[in-house]
């Protein structure tokens, strides 16, 4: 696996790669090992783009390998039909991949989503409104709901 980091305003950004990107994901301090590559390039700029306002729809899906049992997959791509500057609930999620009652699995692999901001798992909140947790905190979740408003 090798890695590669960039500076956001939000934080380091981290991608771990192979043959393709494996998981993006925020971090406090980067690594001294950055081999960046094309497609972390493409794929950062991107990201880089949605944080500044200038993007709302990605198009760089074909450089990501999404991992997971074909739950977590299917709840994850569904991920990507939240229209920018819209919310969704792990309730709704769960009814819309034809699971009713999963909402807490759909939470739990909403949870681990390895491509932090490009399936936009920030979107989802609560269903009694609250926000809810956010895996790089509650700031931060809050910081790309403001933008997207």
């Amino acid at each position: 696996m090798k890695y590669a980091f960039y500076e956001s305003r939000i934080g380091i950004i981290k991608f771990a790669y192979d043959k393709k990107i494996e998981s993006i994901s925020l971090l406090e301090k980067a690594d001294d090992l950055s081999e960046k590559t094309s497609a972390t390039d493409k794929v950062f700029g991107q990201i880089d783009e949605y944080l500044k306002g200038e993007r709302k729809k990605f198009t760089i899906y074909d450089l990501l390998e999404l991992k997971g049992t074909d739950f977590q997959k299917e709840v994850i791509k569904e991920l990507r039909n939240i229209p920018y500057g819209e919310k969704s609930t792990y309730k709704e999620v769960a009814e819309n991949i034809n699971r009713k009652k999963a909402t807490r699995a759909v939470a739990n692999a909403i949870g681990r989503n390895p491509f932090f901001v490009v399936y936009p798992c920030h979107r989802v909140i609560r269903s009694d409104g609250n926000i809810g947790g956010f895996a790089y905190g509650v700031e931060v979740k809050r910081f790309l709901l403001k933008l997207e408003s």
